[in-house]
């Protein structure tokens, strides 16, 4: 069909000439952010499964459901490509009406893939927060959010589906029938995923606040939020975008900033799901990176000699053989003089070390998994 004899899928603005052999477009921006995006998500994700189970010999449903995050992001990230061969990054008037009604079609799964991501990675993050913690409050909060965050995600990713009654006139307006307010239904999705981005990075909060830490390892955890403020950022940045760009009616081009927010939204999302196990995987292969400098012995001589490794075993054996004799024989013994059986005495030890150790377990686990 020669280009004259083609139709528009919108009609242009006055003095503008429908352009179908070499349009303006800015389809590779978004070629470019679902090519880059992903593969940095994917490197995160393979070091936090490898991770996982290499290292700590296990397999949490919170991975399984970073791991099917992340298949939902490639989706999306497939499906934005392929919708620049159908139009997108073109001028709608610039777009063939066939290839503008391919184009809306797509824009259904790409919407339910988009927020299943999303979900998924929410609910990852919301599964490691309950291994973090026992606190029944805690606990109630952390839930609450997961129901939330499932509950607009189903309802967002399968809303297009019933948009429009019958279906095919979301793609096709001259089809009768009916559609519903796009417009509310996707800023009511993007402000519950704002409310759910900011309780995620809340909530951290609420175990953080008792741990006294040193600099190094406050930094740490400052850069792991840090990530996560970027992911709520970039969330608030799309809610305050969306209403201009809902009345405007080139959609193909205008819709583009919104598109690579998105796949940056959904894979930075993933990475901060990783982050907690980078600590782990950074020990075991670049100790040298956690290795503190030996403390130093000052002679009377004036001169510095730092310890040999077979001192400070020895100095250790030493402390350690005199502490067990210690609690063994003397402090163990009885108001009458006589000496507890050893089983007594290391169920008293144990009772009496597991209850501040069960208080603890919060902060020991929070300083060991997101601290460096």
């Amino acid at each position: 069909m020669n280009s004259s004899d083609m139709v528009g899928a919108w009609p242009p603005p006055p003095g503008v000439t429908p352009n179908f052999e070499s349009p303006d477009s800015i389809a590779w921006m978004v070629i470019t952010a679902a090519l880059v995006s992903p593969i940095v998500a994917v490197f995160f994700v393979l070091m936090r499964s490898y991770t996982k189970k290499c290292i700590f010999n296990r397999f949490d449903w919170d991975d399984y459901a970073v791991v099917v995050a992340l298949l939902f992001a490639s989706a999306y990230s497939v499906l934005q490509v392929i919708q620049t061969q159908y139009g997108s990054g073109l001028h709608i008037w610039d777009v063939p009406l066939k290839k503008y009604t391919t184009y809306t079609k797509l824009g259904i799964p790409g919407a339910v893939t988009y927020n299943m991501s999303t979900l998924f990675t929410k609910v990852a993050i919301l599964l490691f927060y309950l291994r973090l913690s026992t606190d029944f409050r805690f606990r109630c909060v952390t839930y609450a959010v997961m129901f939330v965050a499932v509950g607009y995600s189903l309802a967002g990713g399968f809303a297009f589906l019933y948009l429009c009654r019958p279906l095919p006139k979301y793609w096709d307006f001259s089809i009768p029938g009916k559609c519903s307010n796009f417009g509310a239904a996707f800023l009511a999705g993007a402000a519950l995923n704002v409310a759910t981005d900011v309780a995620l990075l809340l909530l951290p909060l609420w175990l953080l606040h008792p741990l006294k830490l040193p600099l190094r390892q406050k930094i740490g955890v400052t850069l792991i939020l840090m990530t996560g403020s970027f992911v709520c950022g970039v969330s608030i940045y799309r809610l305050a975008i969306i209403p201009p760009g809902l009345d405007n009616m080139d959609a193909t081009w205008h819709y583009i900033p919104n598109i690579i927010w998105c796949i940056i939204e959904m894979n930075t999302g993933i990475i901060c799901a990783c982050l907690p196990n980078l600590k782990a995987f950074a020990k075991r292969h670049f100790p040298n990176l956690f290795k503190r400098p030996v403390p130093a012995l000052v002679r009377p001589t004036g001169y510095i000699q730092r310890p040999s490794p077979q001192s400070l075993v020895d100095a250790q054996g030493s402390r350690t053989r005199w502490l067990n004799g210690y609690f063994s024989m003397s402090s163990l013994k009885s108001s009458n003089g006589s000496t507890p059986s050893v089983k007594k005495t290391a169920a008293s030890a144990s009772t009496t070390i597991s209850e501040p150790h069960r208080k603890n377990d919060t902060i020991e686990v929070v300083r060991e998994q997101l601290t460096v």
